[in-house]
């Protein structure tokens, strides 16, 4: 079932996340101030070579190998991501897998069960490294048929976790 507007199942009702949706809009909201940093860092090193391979020696290269390590809004990011139950950060991924994929509500529990089959302890890493993962978690929760953080009223989707739940 492929529309262009995200329908509940078949039965109508919408698929039970175990991570509340004004939480993902958190996440989503957070993960798009930190690509905005990173947008705003490079448009700044001008001087700097593209990449720190490019850089003449190898002390340039490891001069950059922890550039991220200590960003703060990442460090906010890993530690809320860190603090959820194991079944919430396997639906996060499987929400941006269905944002990715293009699925639907339909295909929620094959797609979460994927997800909980492939979980382990690097799930968090996995999700901070995947481009684009704030767009693929407002696509999948738009395509499970929770309004976009971007659609979402004033006030809602914006706000701290649990906000609106």
């Amino acid at each position: 079932m492929n529309t262009s507007h995200p329908e509940p199942g078949d039965d109508g009702e919408l698929p039970e996340l175990t991570i509340p949706p004004s939480t993902v809009r958190f996440l989503i909201d957070k993960l798009r101030e930190y690509d905005a940093q990173g947008m705003e860092a490079l448009s700044r090193d001008e001087d700097e070579p593209e990449s720190p391979f490019d850089a003449p020696d190898y002390d340039a290269v490891q001069a950059h190998e922890t550039d991220y390590l200590d960003e703060p809004l990442l460090q906010e990011l890993r530690s809320f991501m860190d603090d959820l139950s194991d079944d919430e950060k396997i639906d996060l991924v499987a929400i941006a897998w269905t944002g990715r994929n293009g699925l639907q509500a339909d295909d929620w529990p094959g797609i979460r069960q994927e997800a909980a089959d492939s979980f382990n302890d690097r799930s968090v890493d996995y999700l901070l490294g995947t481009a684009g993962v704030a767009n693929l978690l407002d696509d999948g929760l738009a395509a499970l048929g929770y309004a976009s953080a971007e659609a979402a009223p004033d006030g809602e989707g914006n706000g701290a976790p649990g906000a609106g739940e």
